[in-house]
């Protein structure tokens, strides 16, 4: 529960950007935080680009809370906050309590919430998805604060690995990696 109050204050507070291809905290706060640390422990790990996405996609949604940094409680406080606090900007009046019980009623509101997730944070686009990594992995992209976050949040976890000198197809792959799983659970699969 933490993990859901600091993401949704995160998405309460900071909302969405205007570019569904671009970060802020509200992204960083919810899934951002979580997929950068998967990339952390992919190249603190050595492991090869070849076989970055199939560990990244084990990583994401993982069902072991301490196997990655990305379990699926966690996938489920990410998604929930960025789809709740969106709503919660538009109408406060409505308790959290209800928009969560309504949320996850039956399996069937839960896929939704997760389409829901997907539609309005990526346009239902699993390009606009791995865009949105891009952003998040390139420190150069993103207001002032996110990427004096993201360098601290990095900093702190991999002190020892030059962000600079991930490769390229590591981050992709992280990030495509991201954008299906994204897709899956959008679909109910």
């Amino acid at each position: 529960m933490n993990h859901f109050g600091a993401s949704f204050k995160a998405v309460f507070t900071h909302g969405l950007t205007g570019d569904l291809t671009a970060v802020n905290l509200a992204d960083f706060g919810t899934w951002g935080g979580d997929l950068l640390g998967v990339l952390g422990d992919l190249a603190r790990d050595g492991v090869s680009d070849g076989n970055s996405y199939a560990a990244a996609a084990q990583a994401i949604a993982n069902r072991q809370d301490n196997a990655t940094k990305f379990s699926l409680s966690d996938w489920i406080a990410d998604t929930t906050a960025m789809t709740i606090g969106q709503e919660a900007r538009s109408d406060s009046t409505v308790p959290l309590s209800q928009r969560l019980a309504a949320m996850y009623a039956s399996p069937t509101t839960a896929v939704a919430g997760y389409a829901s997730f997907f539609a309005r944070r990526f346009g239902s686009s699993t390009a606009t998805a791995s865009s949105a990594t891009w952003s998040l992995f390139d420190f150069t992209h993103g207001d002032v604060t996110t990427t004096a976050v993201r360098i601290a949040f990095w900093a702190k976890n991999y002190y020892d690995i030059d962000i600079l000198t991930v490769s390229e197809n590591k981050k992709h792959a992280v990030g495509q990696a991201f954008a299906d799983a994204v897709a899956r659970f959008a679909r109910g699969a």
